[in-house]
């Protein structure tokens, strides 16, 4: 064997013992549809933070303030997310849907009784990134896929000028199968 067989062979070799890397899975486009891995966990860690952060607030104050938050507040039991190109719609059951470009660019709204709302989302690789804003409340979301795409999980941050510290959870959330998708979309 001449020396450049016997190199271009150790090459080869060391290639193919290099351990692979797995890629990081690009948000898929399409319908998508996720439901609760571990909805009681995910409900107490919530709580928690909601009570660490209205601590530190007088009693009127925090218990008007934590009844808010637990009512507007909630781990969804599902979580469906459309993209394409153009746009990206997030659908939470309980709670609503959020339809913005997929650009990142900012849609703003007045509702009926005033309230102004700002929403803008954007994918950056594995994340869908949300931040929606109602007044002077702030929710910033990070929806991040798994390698293999089967798992969801949904990081959350609100933060408002009457709260101690942010409210800060987490949520973990499963692939549905292809087939249950269009009843699940319907309900």
């Amino acid at each position: 064997m001449t020396r450049h067989a016997a190199l271009s062979a150790l090459l080869l070799l060391t290639v193919l013992a290099l351990p692979s890397v797995a890629t990081a899975q690009s948000f898929p486009q399409g319908w998508t549809v996720y439901r609760a891995a571990q909805r009681g966990a995910d409900a107490d860690l919530l709580e928690t933070s909601i009570e660490a952060a209205t601590q530190p607030l007088g009693l009127l104050k925090r218990t008007m303030l934590r009844a808010r938050l637990r009512r507007d507040l909630g781990i969804p039991t599902q979580i469906a997310i459309q993209r394409d190109a153009r746009a990206i719609t997030v659908r939470s059951k309980p709670g609503g849907e959020v339809a913005t470009p997929a650009d990142g660019t900012t849609i703003r709204r007045v509702t009926e009784d005033g309230e102004h709302h700002s929403a803008r989302q954007w994918v950056d690789g594995d994340t869908l990134v949300q931040i929606v804003r109602t007044g002077d409340v702030t929710k910033t979301t990070r929806f991040e896929l798994s390698s293999d795409a089967s798992t969801l999980r949904q990081s959350v941050v609100i933060t408002m000028p009457d709260l101690a510290q942010p409210i800060r959870y987490e949520a973990v959330y499963r692939s549905v199968t292809h087939r249950r998708l269009t009843a699940d979309l319907r309900d």
